[in-house]
């Protein structure tokens, strides 16, 4: 008799002795002979959870189903047969266990019998997650029953790296589009110099907002949202390059080889540069902050182009014209004029991180300045936008407030239709000719 034989008879012998304590400790009742449905499986595997026998392979959560409907749950002691676990693929000792139905298998202490090479069936009872309620295996597969809204990428012109807003087409192109001059519009008139994370708040806020006026919902990849962020970088460059012309004449430098014009423009440049007196409408005695000429010149250059510019194309942003859009002017004016610390023209880079707490101090003045007497400053930053937009040749926008929005012009209707009836048209003919004949006798 080979090992497998001995093996087996042991098995067969200690079921004998437990349906025998089985059968003392429930008055006589034999323990219950349960089946699998896996009648197709020629040679039957034993697997024991709670001391209950089966014929065919079941899960061992399995034994939670097996208890008769109506049965008490009581607690079972019996002596545990040999187990083979077919993870370490070792026979488990006998041994006294106290459990119920319900309760889980407990620990096994492996004594070394027999190896066996039980690889593939771990494989396969891993593999497979049944489902007691149905009895079927579950499926690994997500749940595609309902319907996916996905958004659609931006596609990309073959060839191209996707950072170009000419590198897409049709509605993508529109969208994008749409979004770069939006973003560019906050750069001019709410926060002209945002940090990395503001950015990507605005950058998303934008997409969402221009995606949802199409049908096509697109994703927002992070090749367009870093070329989006890209067009903070290119407003401020824009906005130096319309400014810097206007430099000189407005202040005075003036471009040539001598040592001596060198000196002037470098008392020049420190004089405009202490305490910010280039923004007074006279830098020498400081008189009138926020009011040089060149501030207007620059807002016109800058938004009032042409009737394409964003001054025309978002007009209610820019009237009146924003403490933002000021501030932002002057902290580029204030750059341009440094670019004359050496007495000649030097280009200075402009840098995000250096200008970001100059525009935040310049806004903070303007703030004031407006706060100072709210009146007057709100009247010139409406006469910036009134006078920027007539260059342009667009005329402003006709309020829809009626003709009659003053005392003065109800008063003097109220005295046109004073004595009156309205009742014939000849009222104006009589009126007339008694205005005639007081001519004649004067």
């Amino acid at each position: 008799m080979n090992t497998h034989q001995k093996n087996q008879q042991y098995t067969w012998q200690l079921l004998e002795d437990a349906d025998e304590e089985y059968r003392q400790t429930h008055d006589g009742h034999g323990r219950p002979m349960i089946e699998s449905e896996d009648e197709e499986n020629e040679h039957p595997s034993l697997l024991f959870s709670s001391s209950i026998k089966t014929k065919r392979i079941i899960e061992p959560d399995a034994s939670k189903t097996l208890r008769k409907q109506g049965t008490v749950r009581k607690p079972v002691r019996s002596s545990s047969p040999p187990h083979l676990n077919l993870v370490t693929g070792q026979w488990r000792d006998n041994q006294i266990v106290t459990s119920s139905p319900l309760a889980p298998p407990s620990s096994p202490s492996p004594v070394m019998h027999n190896s066996v090479d039980c690889s593939n069936a771990t494989e396969e009872h891993s593999a497979v997650s049944f489902d007691h309620q149905s009895k079927r295996p579950r499926s690994n597969s997500p749940d595609n029953s309902a319907p996916s809204r996905s958004k659609r990428a931006c596609t990309i012109t073959h060839g191209e790296t996707g950072s170009n807003l000419w590198d897409y087409s049709g509605v993508a192109k529109s969208v994008i589009h749409k979004v770069l001059l939006c973003y560019e519009n906050r750069i001019f008139t709410i926060n002209a110099y945002p940090d990395e994370k503001t950015q990507s708040e605005i950058v998303r806020e934008l997409w969402d907002e221009v995606s949802a006026s199409v049908e096509q919902k697109f994703e927002l990849m992070p090749a367009l949202q870093s070329m989006i962020k890209k067009r903070g970088a290119r407003c401020h460059g824009n906005i130096r390059d319309w400014i810097q012309p206007l430099i000189a004449p407005a202040y005075g430098f003036q471009v040539s080889d001598k040592k001596k014009i060198h000196q002037a423009n470098k008392n020049l440049y420190v004089m405009l540069s202490t305490g910010g007196a280039f923004s007074f409408k006279t830098p020498g005695d400081r008189y009138r902050r926020f009011e040089n000429k060149i501030i207007f010149q620059a807002i016109c250059a800058c938004w009032f182009k042409n009737q394409k510019t964003p001054g025309i194309k978002y007009s209610d942003d820019y009237n009146p014209i924003k403490p933002e859009s000021v501030a932002l002017i002057i902290t580029v004016l204030e750059n341009c004029i440094d670019e004359w610390a050496s007495g000649k023209f030097a280009p200075k880079p402009l840098d995000e991180d250096v200008q970001r707490p100059h525009y935040l101090a310049h806004l903070a003045d303007i703030r004031k300045w407006c706060k100072a007497n709210p009146k007057v400053t709100g009247n010139i930053l409406k006469q910036w936008h009134n006078g920027a937009r007539s260059s342009t040749g667009v005329k402003a926008k006709q309020m829809a407030t009626g003709y009659l929005n003053d005392e003065e012009e109800e008063t003097r209707v109220m005295a046109d239709l004073e004595g009156r009836t309205g009742e014939t048209d000849s009222e104006d003919d009589d009126d007339d000719a008694e205005n005639d004949a007081t001519g004649d006798e004067e």
